[in-house]
């Protein structure tokens, strides 16, 4: 496990978002499937929308 400290919950969703963007790439190129896990509640949703944001810009 990696832990990265950021200083805003902004921050740390953009990465998050970026992280779990790159293992879909990764399995993508390897013609593979990536399968990802969520939490429920408020606490992943800036990382949720970020990821969408990612989604929509292609």
């Amino acid at each position: 496990m990696r832990v990265i400290i950021q200083d805003s919950a902004a921050e740390v969703a953009s990465v998050a978002s970026e992280q779990i963007a790159e293992v879909v790439r990764a399995k993508r190129a390897a013609s593979s499937r990536a399968v990802l896990g969520v939490a429920t509640g408020s606490s992943p949703l800036g990382t949720y929308a970020a990821l969408a944001d990612r989604v929509r810009a292609g």
